[in-house]
């Protein structure tokens, strides 16, 4: 990379940190390049990687160490501004941030509106005072609304090859200010996959919003008919994005839903023994061409009265496809399932999941983080097979329980105790057995009615060894693997299931029992045991739970010194014990109760 290419790519890196939404999502960026450039330069980071002090003497420091780099210290001044830095400042900091931007190439007149927002900006007392905050407020206001996302636009095209020189030009307006470029065409499709699953890779990296639809987009184009696999990392998103993102009419909208139908259909496996390759593009333009759409409402056939208000619609999947569940013998409750989308959970707020945790959990703060790294807000929840690891009472059960509530209230968590499994019933029983029945994750799905709850196997290394009946370890192994548990034969019910969505958590005081595979199929997190440190925070989130269960604890004190020193002096006998720590706290409270009556 030349020297002036290298400037232009870092003049849109400092583009993209003007246009941020808020002042925490700028500070990621500009932590994350310093960090990679200036790696001998303190920051005085916490173990999350924000910043400790952010007051804006120690960040004009920063900014200062940086003069050098005038790119890296003019994101610096700007994280520095406050509302109570002087007007002359805050001009010519913003000044200072126009004048590089003006040498960029490429088109800076988002970061330009936005800063200008910044020199107009007016402070009152109970009002904003972030200026990235208020510069997004603005913005959004002055834009034309978002007509759908790229990679829903998608959908209308009927050619690959249209396509794909859509996404080109896309993507050079969108990303080219971050030097990212769209690939070459191949005529060796899988060469062009590989292409393009590195640049799937890079726009991911960019953690930014348009990136993620252009990323989505692009895994579109290695979507095969041939291969219906391929279709599961786009569908659920395209679906949750039509419905919740897409500002359409009616009409545009019921084209665009036919022909993500028709995806879903490839999904399944509809054309598979094609006699020649084709395109889903070429076969969802093929199929929605014999649907006539009528032409967009005019304002005299229209007066509004009737229009309801849309709600997103929840991404859904077949779980038991018709043409592979035995109908005879089959329940009636399984009968109804056959067919049937059913809905996929989606996580509500991945950032809040992850802090009401940490919050909740001080002690494992690193921990949670690995725990909900997979999670992304607004799309289904889904998570790498997970072992939570650590010493008997420190609450790993409920941390998973804490989980499902923080992702969604529709997330439903099935609970299989491993200490009294002896057998291999985890996979369910044959149908020729009086006590027939399907496996855990599939009774999970049946009695949530959604295609991706959470089984928990509690103390999954207390399961018994013996292989005379089976057992637990081997019966779980093929519901750890996507590509086994896509296609599950359950044979209580004599139908073949698509398993794959479950989510799987397990906790264990130790793996030294554990056989390998179960050891490689699962992600161990070891939770570390809590201190004298956490105390304070950890009883009072106790009396919470407490008050929670009874609402007469609600109007409780909290604990005071005295009582927090008994009480740490009993839990540091218990090896710091989270149950331990619930019936000490309990005590005390029955004890302050007692003395209140006798007084």
């Amino acid at each position: 990379m030349t020297a002036e290419a290298g400037i232009k790519r870092r003049l849109g890196w400092l583009a993209r940190v003007v246009c941020s939404s808020t002042w925490a999502e700028a500070a990621r960026y500009i932590i994350a390049r310093t960090r990679a450039t200036r790696p001998d330069l303190e920051l005085n980071l916490l173990r999350d990687g924000s910043l400790r002090d952010a007051s804006s003497e120690f960040l004009t420091r920063i900014a200062d160490a940086l003069e050098s780099d005038a790119v890296l210290a003019c994101a610096w001044k700007l994280l520095a501004l406050q509302p109570a830095t002087s007007t002359v400042k805050r001009w010519e900091i913003v000044a200072g941030a126009q004048g590089l931007l003006k040498h960029a190439d490429a088109d800076m007149s988002e970061a330009m509106t936005r800063l200008e927002t910044w020199k107009a900006a007016q402070f009152i007392e109970g009002g904003l005072t972030e200026f990235f905050r208020m510069a997004d407020i603005e913005w959004a206001k002055e834009k034309a609304p978002a007509d759908a996302p790229v990679c829903v636009q998608l959908l209308e095209q009927d050619r690959w090859d249209e396509a794909f020189d859509h996404l080109c030009k896309t993507t050079v307006r969108m990303a080219g200010s971050l030097g990212i470029t769209p690939p070459a065409r191949d005529l060796d499709r899988k060469k062009q996959r590989v292409r393009i699953a590195w640049l799937v890779e890079e726009l991911f990296d960019q953690r930014m919003g348009e990136c993620g639809d252009l990323a989505i987009g692009w895994q579109m184009l290695i979507c095969d008919p041939e291969r219906p696999e391929s279709f599961n990392a786009v569908l659920p998103q395209l679906s949750w994005l039509l419905n919740s993102r897409a500002a359409i009419d009616a009409n545009r909208l019921r084209l665009l839903r036919d022909r993500l139908h028709v995806w879903w259909m490839a999904a399944r496996g509809e054309w598979t023994d094609s006699t020649a390759p084709v395109s889903i593009f070429r076969i969802a333009e093929r199929e929605t061409s014999k649907i006539a759409y009528p032409e967009d409402f005019s304002c005299e056939d229209f007066d509004g009265q009737d229009e309801q208000p849309t709600t997103p619609v929840q991404p859904t999947v077949i779980v038991m496809r018709k043409d592979r569940a035995e109908e005879k013998g089959l329940p009636q409750a399984w009968r109804d399932l056959r067919d049937e989308p059913l809905p996929l959970v989606v996580c509500r707020d991945a950032a809040e999941v992850r802090e009401r945790l940490q919050a909740e959990y001080p002690h494992a703060f690193r921990e949670v983080a690995m725990l909900t790294q997979d999670l992304r807000s607004g799309e289904p929840a889904r998570m790498k097979p997970t072992l939570l690891l650590s010493q008997p009472g420190t609450g790993k059960s409920r941390i998973v329980r804490r989980l499902a509530e923080l992702i969604s209230p529709q997330m439903f968590i099935s609970r299989f105790d491993a200490a009294s499994s002896f057998d291999g019933m985890y996979s369910g029983t044959p149908k020729g057995w009086s006590s027939a029945q399907a496996s855990v994750p599939a009774r999970a799905i049946l009695m949530s009615k959604t295609a991706n709850p959470i089984c928990m196997t509690d103390e999954i290394d207390k399961a018994g060894e013996s292989h005379h009946n089976g057992n637990l370890w081997s019966a779980i192994t093929p519901h750890l693997e996507v590509e086994t548990s896509r296609q599950y034969p359950e044979s209580g019910i004599d139908a073949v299931l698509d398993l794959s969505h479950v989510l799987h958590c397990a906790t264990a005081n130790s793996v030294e029992k554990l056989p390998s595979q179960l050891r490689d199929r699962f992600r161990v997190i070891r939770i570390p045991a809590p201190t004298l440190a956490h105390l304070p925070k950890l009883a009072a989130l106790v009396m919470r739970d407490l008050a929670a269960e009874d609402e007469a604890r609600a109007h409780d004190h909290p604990l005071a010194p005295d009582e927090l020193e008994i009480i740490g002096r009993a839990w540091a006998s218990e090896r710091f014990s989270m149950r331990k720590l619930q019936r000490l706290v309990s005590a005390t409270l029955e004890a302050r109760d007692n003395c209140a009556r006798r007084h």
